[in-house]
This record gives C-alpha cells, sequence and structure tokens, in this order.
C-alpha cells in the first residue's frame, strides 16, 4: 500500500494482490445507526453488510477464504454496454482501491469509460444504511450507455445465518419482496421492502416479523431509480 495522505491508503490493481479482509468503518454520528460492511480487495470489495450481527446481514455473511472466492460474482456487480458490446467494471486487475477513515473508493479506467464506486455508512439517520455511489464517465465520443447495477442477491430482514446456510431452499418459503411510496404518497421515492412473512422458529406461535430490508436509488440530478 502507498498514500497521498496520512490518512488515505491507497493500493493499484488491489485484485491482482495478496487477498486481505477489513471492516468499512461503522462512523454513523451522535444519533445514527451504523451498520457492519466486511469488505476485501476482491471484486468491488464488499463482501457482506448487514446490522448488529450475522443473523442480520443484507448481503450473505461468508468467512474470509469464502469471501475472497465469491465477491467478485456475487458481490456488486456492474455491466455496461455501449456499441452493442457488453462488458462489466473491476473484472480484471486493473482496478484503484482507496481507503478513507470513513469511506472506501474503487477506480478503473478503460478505452470508453471510466468507473468509480464509492462505500459508506450514512450517518445521522434514523435507521443502518449503507450507501453506494456509482459514476461513470465516458472517455470516447458521445454514446448512449445502458448499464445494469446492483447486488445478485440480497438477504430479507428475519432469515438468520443458520436457516440461510442450512435451509436456504426452505427459507424461500417464507421470503417477499414488494414496494412501497415514502409515506404512502404517490409521489415519494419508491423503496423496495424485503422481508420474510411471518417467524420461521419451529415453535407453536407464529410471530409477525416487523423488520424489513430496503433499497431505495437516485440519478445524481435526483431522479429516483425504481427498484
Amino acid at each position: 500500500m502507498n498514500g497521498n495522505r496520512t490518512d488515505t491508503f491507497i493500493m493499484k490493481e488491489y485484485s491482482a494482490k495478496p487477498p486481505f479482509a477489513s471492516f468499512l468503518p461503522g462512523i454513523a454520528g451522535e444519533r445514527g445507526i451504523p451498520v457492519w460492511c466486511y469488505t476485501c480487495n476482491r471484486g468491488q470489495a464488499v463482501a457482506s453488510f448487514g446490522t448488529r450481527d450475522k443473523d442480520h446481514a443484507i448481503m450473505e455473511f461468508s468467512p474470509a477464504h469464502v469471501a475472497y472466492q465469491n465477491t467478485e460474482l456475487k458481490g456488486f456487480r456492474t455491466f455496461v454496454k455501449i456499441d452493442g458490446k457488453t462488458g462489466e467494471a473491476f473484472r480484471d486487475e486493473a482496478g484503484e482501491m482507496e481507503i478513507h477513515p470513513n469511506a472506501l473508493k474503487l477506480r478503473q479506467s478503460g478505452e470508453r469509460y471510466k468507473t468509480e464506486v464509492t462505500y459508506f455508512v450514512v450517518p445521522e439517520c434514523r435507521v443502518g444504511a449503507l450507501a453506494r455511489r456509482v459514476r461513470i464517465t465516458n472517455l470516447g465520443p458521445e454514446a448512449e450507455f445502458d448499464v445494469l447495477d446492483g447486488m445478485p442477491a440480497l438477504v430479507p430482514a428475519g432469515v438468520g445465518q443458520d436457516s440461510l446456510k442450512n435451509m436456504t431452499q426452505l427459507s424461500k418459503a417464507w421470503m417477499q419482496a414488494e414496494t412501497a411510496r415514502q409515506n404512502g404518497r404517490p409521489e415519494g421515492e419508491e423503496w423496495g421492502l424485503y422481508q420474510v412473512r411471518y417467524s420461521m422458529g419451529d415453535t407453536t406461535t407464529v410471530q409477525k416479523i416487523a423488520e424489513v430490508h430496503f433499497a431505495v436509488g437516485t440519478a445524481e440530478d435526483g431522479t429516483q431509480i425504481n427498484p
């Protein structure tokens, strides 16, 4: 590693280096709710994240040796189609990782476009949230880009680590995904909501799950991106 500032580390061609794992600092401010975000120098860096513990993961938790193998495939991914050809950002070893005290950035430049991804924990927020900002810059002549970006899989609220590992297929019977408008207003942002219908424990009492995992996205100008 090398850095141009005392509080910043830069690793060039990070995916070609020996594997290492770390956590994005859960800095959420005095009234915020932190999330844990497990990172490694493979793929787009985030191997898993969630609230409280492994039983409240939003991206499935795996130990380090599995995360090194799976992050490139099961972590965040970005596909870009231009001039009829589809490529994927950060699929080769040309990426650069920049580690800050409260954020993590990835950069990669190709012949036609440059991709930059920034992760940080949302501060002073009533719910724990991980923010991910993706910026794609055109390096060639004017052209239209089609972009597909996000997580290949998301763990709904209410699915613990044991169920996820040992009863994966059965757990899917409880899972549901739906959309809702913020504050119930038609003009509000549309959120994707993910949870299990009811408690999954082998007990005589069935309980409603109050927790929910959510996703919401906007373009740089504030335009809503529906999940």
